[in-house]
């Protein structure tokens, strides 16, 4: 599956080395990372906020600057 064409998050082709990739280089927030529908379709505000809340990552935090223990 291609997640650059809208991919559905909760697919079970979508993995925590797409994530990866996907938060490599990028400087925006990882809250706007996760809601952008160009990258990924399925994830709204309150699953993009709850997520991260939970993870105890701030929704500001720059998506490059993630370890992958915390992608997981």
């Amino acid at each position: 599956m291609d997640f650059n064409l809208n991919g559905y998050f909760f697919s079970d082709d979508f993995d925590i080395d797409w994530m990866i990739k996907v938060c490599k280089g990028r400087t925006k927030p990882i809250k706007n990372t996760l809601m952008d529908n160009t990258l990924v379709t399925g994830v709204g505000n309150i699953y993009a906020s709850e997520t991260l809340f939970l993870s105890r990552i701030h929704p500001e935090r720059p998506s490059f600057s993630l370890s992958k223990k915390e992608i997981k």
